[in-house]
């Protein structure tokens, strides 16, 4: 879980590593997860806008060119035979795979946030998922955040349980929730 502040680049850099993955280990299926898959590639906050962005880190990559073979929803990285997919949110997407990571972005507005992390849960076996997120209070990522929720329905009257962060840098924070837990790296501009 990485909450960002507003005018952050997280988004950038997450994509920039789940490309990073894909180009250089074999067998990655990378899921970009978004409240919408989107109409087309320039709907700010879809899908399909974060594999744009995908699509133009490989594009202005000078030293390092990657083969890739690009397609409207998914990128191809015939070397390793890897992917990175666009999705938009919701149970129903995530059933029936095994991707070995999933991005979820901008997660703390999503209606639907709970049910898909939900769903995306039995379907990562040996990956990760990322929730990439603008902070949101009373959202099901400020509640998986603060340790409220992530086995069920968030409990309201809960108090957090005290964790120690531990700091890896100026302004950045890492710990681990001792009820659902999630690893949270909070980074915030100084």
């Amino acid at each position: 879980i990485i909450p960002k502040g507003r005018q952050m680049f997280l988004s950038w850099l997450s994509i920039a590593l789940r490309v990073w993955k894909a180009a250089k280990f074999p067998h990655e299926l990378i899921y970009f997860d978004a409240l919408k898959l989107g109409l087309s590639e320039h709907e700010p906050g879809s899908a399909l806008d974060m594999l744009r962005r995908a699509k133009l880190i490989l594009a202005r990559l000078e030293q390092d060119r990657v083969p890739v073979k690009l397609h409207r929803t998914y990128i191809e990285f015939p070397e390793t035979h890897s992917r990175i997919v666009a999705v938009g949110s919701g149970a129903d997407q995530l059933r029936g795979v095994t991707p070995t990571d999933i991005l979820m972005d901008e997660c703390a507005f999503w209606p639907e946030a709970e049910a898909t992390f939900m769903a995306a849960r039995p379907a990562i076996h040996s990956g990760k998922i990322w929730l990439v997120s603008t902070v949101e209070c009373g959202s099901f990522f400020s509640e998986m955040r603060h340790d409220r929720t992530g086995h069920g329905r968030p409990d309201p009257n809960a108090e957090p349980i005290p964790r120690i962060p531990v700091q890896l840098a100026e302004g950045v924070l890492a710990y681990r929730n001792p009820k659902n837990r999630a690893h949270v790296l909070e980074i915030w501009p100084h």
